[in-house]
Protein backbone atom coordinates (compact mmCIF):
# COMPACT_ATOMS: atom_id res chain seq x y z
CA UNK A 1 0.00 0.00 0.00
CA UNK A 2 1.30 3.37 -0.68
CA UNK A 3 1.12 6.24 1.53
CA UNK A 4 -1.17 8.53 0.54
CA UNK A 5 -3.50 5.67 0.18
CA UNK A 6 -2.40 4.11 3.72
CA UNK A 7 -3.33 8.02 5.06
CA UNK A 8 -6.55 8.07 3.74
CA UNK A 9 -7.30 4.76 4.79
CA UNK A 10 -6.19 5.66 8.02
CA UNK A 11 -8.24 9.03 7.98
CA UNK A 12 -11.55 7.51 6.79
CA UNK A 13 -11.32 4.24 8.67
CA UNK A 14 -9.60 5.52 11.92
CA UNK A 15 -9.52 8.92 12.46
CA UNK A 16 -12.99 10.60 11.45
CA UNK A 17 -14.81 8.25 13.99
CA UNK A 18 -12.92 8.50 16.99
CA UNK A 19 -12.14 12.60 16.05
CA UNK A 20 -16.07 12.63 16.16
CA UNK A 21 -16.02 10.68 19.52
CA UNK A 22 -14.14 12.75 21.08
CA UNK A 23 -15.53 16.10 19.85
CA UNK A 24 -18.80 14.78 21.19
CA UNK A 25 -17.27 13.95 24.49
CA UNK A 26 -15.90 17.73 24.88
CA UNK A 27 -18.93 19.35 24.02
CA UNK A 28 -20.66 17.20 26.43
CA UNK A 29 -18.18 18.65 29.22
CA UNK A 30 -18.92 21.93 27.97
CA UNK A 31 -22.08 21.62 28.43
CA UNK A 32 -21.93 20.26 31.68
CA UNK A 33 -19.31 22.57 33.52
CA UNK A 34 -20.19 25.88 31.75
CA UNK A 35 -20.29 28.16 35.27
CA UNK A 36 -16.72 26.48 36.03
CA UNK A 37 -15.44 27.04 32.65
CA UNK A 38 -16.55 30.82 32.60
CA UNK A 39 -14.44 31.83 36.19
CA UNK A 40 -11.97 30.32 34.64
CA UNK A 41 -11.52 31.87 31.63
CA UNK A 42 -12.62 35.25 33.59
CA UNK A 43 -9.95 34.69 35.92
CA UNK A 44 -7.18 34.27 32.77
CA UNK A 45 -8.36 38.34 31.77
CA UNK A 46 -8.31 39.28 35.31
CA UNK A 47 -4.81 38.29 35.01
CA UNK A 48 -3.40 39.90 31.86
CA UNK A 49 -5.70 43.18 33.39
CA UNK A 50 -3.64 43.23 36.01
CA UNK A 51 -0.48 42.80 34.50
CA UNK A 52 -1.40 45.52 31.84
CA UNK A 53 -2.20 48.20 34.86
CA UNK A 54 1.08 46.83 36.44
CA UNK A 55 2.57 48.05 32.81
CA UNK A 56 1.24 50.91 32.47
CA UNK A 57 1.89 52.32 36.13
CA UNK A 58 5.19 51.90 35.56
CA UNK A 59 4.71 53.82 32.20
CA UNK A 60 6.40 50.66 30.11
CA UNK A 61 2.85 50.22 28.05
CA UNK A 62 0.89 52.70 26.18
CA UNK A 63 -2.75 52.29 26.61
CA UNK A 64 -4.21 48.85 24.96
CA UNK A 65 -5.59 48.31 21.46
CA UNK A 66 -5.64 44.25 21.64
CA UNK A 67 -6.06 41.72 23.61
CA UNK A 68 -5.56 38.51 22.12
CA UNK A 69 -5.76 34.61 23.18
CA UNK A 70 -3.73 32.68 20.70
CA UNK A 71 -3.77 29.08 20.62
CA UNK A 72 -0.26 27.63 20.30
CA UNK A 73 -0.05 24.37 18.12
CA UNK A 74 3.60 23.51 20.14
CA UNK A 75 1.65 23.38 23.19
CA UNK A 76 -0.69 20.96 21.75
CA UNK A 77 1.41 18.52 20.59
CA UNK A 78 3.80 18.89 23.55
CA UNK A 79 0.10 18.17 25.70
CA UNK A 80 0.44 21.41 27.53
CA UNK A 81 -2.74 22.54 25.54
CA UNK A 82 -1.80 26.18 26.43
CA UNK A 83 -3.30 30.01 24.88
CA UNK A 84 -1.02 32.80 25.51
CA UNK A 85 -2.80 36.05 26.09
CA UNK A 86 -1.19 38.76 24.74
CA UNK A 87 -1.52 42.65 24.98
CA UNK A 88 -0.92 45.18 22.64
CA UNK A 89 -1.30 48.99 21.78
CA UNK A 90 -3.33 49.85 18.81
CA UNK A 91 0.28 48.86 17.22
CA UNK A 92 -0.35 45.67 17.03
CA UNK A 93 2.31 43.19 16.60
CA UNK A 94 4.46 45.50 15.74
CA UNK A 95 4.06 46.76 19.36
CA UNK A 96 7.99 45.58 20.72
CA UNK A 97 6.71 45.16 24.70
CA UNK A 98 5.87 42.38 25.74
CA UNK A 99 2.94 41.79 28.29
CA UNK A 100 1.39 38.45 28.26
CA UNK A 101 -0.47 35.67 30.59
CA UNK A 102 -1.48 32.23 30.03
CA UNK A 103 -4.79 30.47 29.73
CA UNK A 104 -4.98 26.68 30.71
CA UNK A 105 -7.64 25.54 27.73
CA UNK A 106 -6.66 21.65 28.63
CA UNK A 107 -10.77 21.48 29.20
CA UNK A 108 -11.03 21.73 25.23
CA UNK A 109 -8.17 20.04 24.43
CA UNK A 110 -7.70 16.94 26.72
CA UNK A 111 -9.34 14.19 24.53
CA UNK A 112 -6.05 14.83 21.84
CA UNK A 113 -3.32 13.00 23.73
CA UNK A 114 -5.41 9.98 22.92
CA UNK A 115 -6.78 10.43 19.89
CA UNK A 116 -2.95 10.80 18.31
CA UNK A 117 -2.24 7.42 20.92
CA UNK A 118 -4.97 5.92 19.28
CA UNK A 119 -3.79 7.05 15.73
CA UNK A 120 -0.19 6.26 16.34
CA UNK A 121 -0.93 2.63 17.50
CA UNK A 122 -3.41 2.29 14.22
CA UNK A 123 -0.49 3.36 11.85
CA UNK A 124 2.04 0.72 12.52
CA UNK A 125 -0.31 -1.78 10.58
CA UNK A 126 1.08 -0.10 7.44
CA UNK A 127 4.09 -1.42 8.11
CA UNK A 128 6.81 1.22 7.95
CA UNK A 129 4.84 3.66 5.52
CA UNK A 130 3.05 5.85 7.94
CA UNK A 131 4.80 7.51 10.63
CA UNK A 132 4.61 9.65 14.26
CA UNK A 133 4.76 12.75 12.02
CA UNK A 134 2.17 11.86 9.48
CA UNK A 135 -0.68 11.15 12.36
CA UNK A 136 0.30 14.45 14.35
CA UNK A 137 -0.18 16.46 11.08
CA UNK A 138 -3.92 14.38 10.34
CA UNK A 139 -4.52 15.69 14.16
CA UNK A 140 -3.37 18.99 13.71
CA UNK A 141 -5.40 20.16 10.19
CA UNK A 142 -8.04 19.17 12.11
CA UNK A 143 -7.45 21.15 15.37
CA UNK A 144 -10.64 23.88 14.50
CA UNK A 145 -12.79 21.22 16.17
CA UNK A 146 -11.73 21.63 19.43
CA UNK A 147 -10.41 25.36 19.57
CA UNK A 148 -13.92 26.23 18.16
CA UNK A 149 -15.26 25.13 21.78
CA UNK A 150 -12.68 27.58 23.04
CA UNK A 151 -13.60 30.82 20.98
CA UNK A 152 -17.57 29.92 21.63
CA UNK A 153 -16.72 29.94 25.58
CA UNK A 154 -14.78 33.05 25.18
CA UNK A 155 -17.52 34.95 23.73
CA UNK A 156 -19.93 33.59 26.65
CA UNK A 157 -17.25 34.68 29.33
CA UNK A 158 -16.33 37.72 27.59
CA UNK A 159 -19.21 39.56 29.21
CA UNK A 160 -18.32 39.14 32.33
CA UNK A 161 -14.47 39.41 32.62
CA UNK A 162 -15.16 43.35 30.93
CA UNK A 163 -16.77 44.39 33.81
CA UNK A 164 -14.02 43.10 35.67
CA UNK A 165 -12.51 46.24 38.23
CA UNK A 166 -9.17 45.08 37.14
CA UNK A 167 -10.06 45.54 33.53
CA UNK A 168 -12.29 49.15 33.81
CA UNK A 169 -8.95 50.36 35.58
CA UNK A 170 -6.53 50.19 32.55
CA UNK A 171 -5.86 52.85 29.70
CA UNK A 172 -7.57 52.11 26.98
CA UNK A 173 -7.15 52.85 23.07
CA UNK A 174 -9.79 54.20 21.12
CA UNK A 175 -10.67 50.89 20.29
CA UNK A 176 -10.17 47.99 21.89
CA UNK A 177 -10.28 44.75 20.72
CA UNK A 178 -10.57 41.21 22.01
CA UNK A 179 -9.70 38.42 19.70
CA UNK A 180 -8.95 34.76 19.86
CA UNK A 181 -7.14 32.69 17.28
CA UNK A 182 -4.08 31.57 15.89
CA UNK A 183 -0.36 32.85 17.28
CA UNK A 184 -0.11 35.33 14.69
CA UNK A 185 -2.56 33.66 12.52
CA UNK A 186 -6.44 33.76 11.75
CA UNK A 187 -7.71 35.26 14.44
CA UNK A 188 -11.12 36.79 15.56
CA UNK A 189 -13.16 39.44 17.13
CA UNK A 190 -15.10 38.61 20.56
CA UNK A 191 -15.56 41.62 21.88
CA UNK A 192 -14.94 45.19 20.49
CA UNK A 193 -14.53 47.89 23.28
CA UNK A 194 -15.17 51.40 22.32
CA UNK A 195 -16.98 54.80 23.60
CA UNK A 196 -20.16 53.03 23.10
CA UNK A 197 -19.77 49.96 24.75
CA UNK A 198 -17.76 51.98 27.84
CA UNK A 199 -20.82 53.95 27.96
CA UNK A 200 -23.11 50.92 27.82
CA UNK A 201 -21.54 49.67 31.10
CA UNK A 202 -21.10 52.54 33.16
CA UNK A 203 -24.56 53.35 32.63
CA UNK A 204 -25.52 49.45 33.50
CA UNK A 205 -23.55 49.78 37.13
Amino acid sequence: MMKEEALQHLHDQVFLPALAERVAAVQLFFHQHQAQLVDEFVESFRQIASRIKVMQDREELAPVGFIHYSMLRTSILEGTYTYLIEAYTDQWYWEPVECYARYDANWAFQEISSLIRLLDEQRKKYIGVLHTADVEHMVLKRLDCFSQMVTDLIRIAIQEAIKLPEYSEINKAKCLRIRVGEFKDFSEDVHIDDGSTRDQIKGAG
